[in-house]
């Protein structure tokens, strides 16, 4: 630019001659001299423009290689940071605001770091990988307690490595795939044979062998939809020990709708997580070693219709979570464990409830009012607890009942006459309680009855019923020890399928009807310690399937034992028979006397 303004500086050969071409009078600058100033200020005006746009240009350029360096350092810092699992306590820390920052990484898993947004790990990276999938785990809530990340010996963390190893068919952000790991780690808890069924091994993992590279639907025991998602798990008498892990139910939370672990040796508690299970219909833990008290959201899942925790160590009381809503529940099995207080919670849970089995716990107190209410109940078993009160007229409204038993517990008063409304009525189990008063005539009318046992009621009284023979069905008669006296009515032998039949420890007396020789399915006959007299009835002998008969205890019994009878006992058909020596003549039963 200065040598445009001195003269002196000879600008280029064609700018020479421009300026000799206007100095002499032609061209556009008229000739006479201010055409070659003015062409020396526009010529200054664009260098200055260009020398502007040369600036700017080197700006950008410096601003671009500060932030192209910049990234490159931020890459390899994170690629650096994720070369290892990372120390789990800080890694899930909340951040200072309360929030996660989530990305998605090579493998497909939703990843979240706390305080910044983590960046895309290298494909491939076995770490990157795990990291990938522990984060997952946490942010989904399969597993909550970070901790167990920590020990590389945790059946979760083995189960994280082996899921972050083992792709699977479907999408990441599939139920199936954080059900693998679910399944995964309860495989690893119980030492079970979760594989497919060609599997062999027994071994707890050897190099995740054990656990196979396959989808999860094709797992022993594991049944799937038809959109893969795990809605069935049956693996009863399969061998499983240890706990229950929280993962089993987290992960299946949504989807699983039947569980049966029955008979095996499971131990410690039931997690709360089942309380989440929103499609479990079905769940059945008997016969293993669980303990604690059962969960109360138990009786608020959505779905559940039968629960069977029988045989199990479970204590405290029966509870529910709050006034409702509870879960349609059709059969409720706690029999064998050694719950406590009242049957409240209980009567709580609606209509619905068709079975009903407590026995051999612990339970005390009355029979709630609400209990009565639950119409379509067709089995109820309250045997060998502590409840007390009386035997309510409420359970004639119960008329579907097909199954009750009340036994062994310290029930008082009389049998009431609303009982004979139960006209579907298989089974009556009252024996040893504190009743009195007599037998309802009108049991006799009961014509589904095929076992009723009220032995043990010493305070009873009365004489047996002669309707008890229009009991067709019946099968079992048991009455001993219940202070029953008079004779032995021969309307009996009507009641042509009995097999027991016990009139044991009463004060019964006359002679052996002789009619009982027409019950010829007859294997067990306890006439012991009463006060019969006369002989024994020869048509005895007609009792070809007898197997037992007891007749001592009778003072007033006497005569000689037909030989038909001892032929039974020769025939070593009638295996336990005992009589009085001293006033009975038997020639066959000399060992079998007392």
């Amino acid at each position: 630019a200065a040598s445009y303004a001195d003269a002196s500086d000879p600008p280029s050969d064609a700018f020479t001659s421009l300026r000799a071409f206007d100095m002499a009078g032609h061209g556009d600058y008229g000739g006479n001299g201010d055409a070659y100033a003015f062409e020396r200020r526009r010529r200054r005006e664009l260098i200055k423009l260009v020398m502007i746009a040369g600036l700017v240009l080197f700006a950008i350029i410096v601003a671009s290689v500060k932030i192209s360096g910049g990234r490159r350092g931020n890459e390899e810092g994170a690629s650096g940071a994720t070369k290892a699992v990372p120390d789990t306590t800080s890694l899930w820390s909340p951040t200072g605001d309360g929030m996660h920052h989530i990305s998605q990484s090579d493998n497909g898993f939703e990843t979240f770091t706390p305080g910044s947004i983590p960046p895309k790990t290298s494909t491939g990276s076995h770490e990157s990988h795990l990291q990938a999938t522990i984060n997952t785990i946490i942010h989904k809530g399969i597993t909550t307690d970070t901790s167990v990340f920590e020990d590389a010996s945790s059946p979760q963390y083995q189960a994280a490595v082996w899921l972050s190893e083992n792709p699977s068919v479907y999408a990441k952000s599939h139920p199936n795939e954080y059900q693998r790991y679910g399944l995964a780690t309860f495989w690893l808890v119980t030492q079970s044979k979760l594989g497919t069924t060609d599997h062999t091994t027994d071994k707890r993992l050897e190099g995740y062998g054990a656990l196979d590279e396959t989808d999860v639907c094709d797992w022993k025991g594991v049944t799937c939809s038809d959109s893969g998602e795990v809605t069935d798990l049956s693996l009863a008498d399969a061998g499983l020990k240890g706990t229950l892990p929280y993962e089993l139910f987290s992960s299946t939370k949504d989807t699983l709708q039947s569980l049966d672990l029955s008979d095996n040796e499971l131990t410690g508690t039931l997690s709360d997580a089942i309380g989440s299970m929103s499609k479990l219909s079905v769940l059945r833990l008997e016969n293993n070693k669980l303990e604690s008290n059962i969960p109360p959201e138990l009786f608020s899942l959505p779905k559940l219709m039968e629960l069977n925790l029988a045989n199990n160590w479970f204590e405290g009381p029966i509870a529910t979570t709050s006034d409702g809503p509870y879960a349609p529940l059709k059969s409720i099995v706690l029999h064998d464990n050694w719950l406590t207080g009242d049957l409240r919670a209980v009567g709580k849970l609606g209509g619905q409830l068709e079975m009903l089995d407590v026995n051999s716990n612990s339970l005390s107190g009355t029979l709630p009012n609400s209990l009565f209410a639950m119409t379509n109940l067709s089995y109820l078993r309250l045997s060998h607890n502590h409840l007390t009160g009386t035997i309510s007229f409420e359970f004639g409204r119960l008329t579907g009942l097909k199954f009750l038993s009340l036994d062994r517990n310290e029930f008082q008063g009389t049998i009431p006459s609303e009982s004979v409304q139960l006209a579907q009525l298989e089974a009556l189990l009252l024996y040893d309680n504190f009743l009195e008063g007599t037998l309802p005539i009108g049991i006799g009318y009961m014509s589904e009855l095929q076992s009723l046992v009220v032995s043990n009621n010493s305070k009873m009284s009365g004489g047996i019923p002669d309707t008890l023979g229009n009991l067709k069905k019946l099968d079992r008669l048991v009455l001993s020890n219940c202070g029953l006296s008079g004779p032995i009515p021969a309307a009996i032998s009507e009641a042509e399928n009995l097999k027991e039949f016990s009139l044991d420890g009463n004060f019964l007396t006359g002679e052996i009807p002789r009619e009982l020789g027409n019950l010829h399915e007859l294997e067990t006959l306890m006439l012991n310690d009463n006060e019969l007299g006369g002989e024994v009835p020869q048509e005895l002998s007609q009792l070809k399937r007898l197997t037992k008969l007891h007749l001592e205890g009778n003072d007033e019994i006497t005569g000689e034992i037909s030989e038909d009878i001892c032929r039974l006992v020769n025939e070593e058909a009638l295996v336990d028979f005992t009589t009085d020596c001293d006033e009975v003549v038997c020639s066959c039963c000399t060992q079998k006397c007392v």
